[in-house]
């Protein structure tokens, strides 16, 4: 069996209305169909896996988050959904994003969060033609 990879990545920012997808002439969210908190107070976000196993996935506050105010976070999932959930550091626990208090650690004009996964499907080999047509 082969394997093809397939990354795909966003990035959320957190505005005071909510998160949402920060796409524009230097960001791009591919494959991403729609994120939301949800009621763990976790952010939830679909995604295309197209089926495919997840290999891996990245979570990475960006200078503001993780910088200034020592926010992390851990991914689950990612095959179709993936559920982020983010801890602070100051405070010393998770955050639950669906409290307007501990939303207003995560917002701000830069407060960015990018995601990363890495699909991998398994492929049949294809039979190597050589230069005459046999193989």
């Amino acid at each position: 069996m082969n394997l093809e990879w397939h990354p795909s990545g966003a990035c959320v920012r957190f505005d005071r209305e909510g998160p949402y997808l920060h796409e524009n002439a230097a960001h791009a969210s591919p494959h991403v169909k729609s994120i939301f908190i949800n009621g763990s107070g976790e952010l939830e976000i679909k995604h295309a896996g197209d089926g495919r196993k997840i290999s891996s996935i990245l979570v990475s506050p960006d200078e503001t988050l993780a910088g200034d105010r020592g926010i992390s976070g851990g991914g689950s999932g990612g095959t179709g959904t993936t559920r982020i959930r983010f801890f602070d550091a100051c405070l010393g626990r998770r955050l639950y994003l669906n409290r307007p208090g501990d939303y207003a650690r995560m917002e701000g004009p830069w407060s960015n969060v990018w995601i990363m996964w890495l699909h991998v499907a398994e492929v049949e080999e294809s039979p190597t033609i050589c230069c005459c047509g046999q193989s």
